[in-house]
């Protein structure tokens, strides 16, 4: 009789061992949300869900960069609009002084006007960037190619 004591008492040991894993898989399954949490689970599904969840990190990932690239791509296309104005004064301007009824003081008035408004185009210029990073040129006396911009907008780095 003491043997089947022993023996009932250590089945319910055991028995209760496998509970209390079976119990801790559910509830890490549950504070999770996912179904396979652990190899032991599904060690194929898991593999497979691993690099969803990867898959899906690298496409949120290219999403936040493509909207960098469109506002880095709207600052750029604002202060160019800007600077369309300041040009379009200038232009008008110009051809408000090369009319005969326009004295010699108030073509210097005129002159001094376009030389304002050629002041804010190259501050519009040097002032315009993203994250430090200049967009348009430095100045009108900067004669050099502004430098090429590349954004990494898909999931993986072979996509630039």
């Amino acid at each position: 009789m003491i043997l089947n004591l022993s023996l009932l008492a250590q089945l319910g040991l055991e028995n209760i061992v496998n509970n209390q894993k079976q119990l801790n898989s559910s509830l890490s399954k549950l504070s999770s949300g996912l179904k396979i949490t652990s190899a032991s689970d599904d060690a194929s599904g898991l593999a497979i869900a691993d690099n969803l969840r990867t898959q899906a990190s690298g496409v949120s990932q290219a999403i936040s960069n493509t909207n960098s690239a469109i506002a880095f791509a709207q600052i750029g296309d604002k202060a160019m609009s800007e600077q369309s104005v300041i040009l379009d004064f200038v232009k008008s301007k110009l051809i408000q002084s090369a009319t005969d009824t326009t004295s010699d003081d108030g073509r210097q008035t005129i002159l001094n006007d376009i030389k304002k408004a050629l002041t804010q185009y190259d501050s519009i210029a040097s002032s315009t960037n993203y994250n430090g990073v200049t967009i348009l040129q430095k100045d009108s006396n900067d004669q050099g190619e502004s430098p090429i911009h590349t954004f990494q907008v898909g999931d993986s780095p072979e996509d630039i």
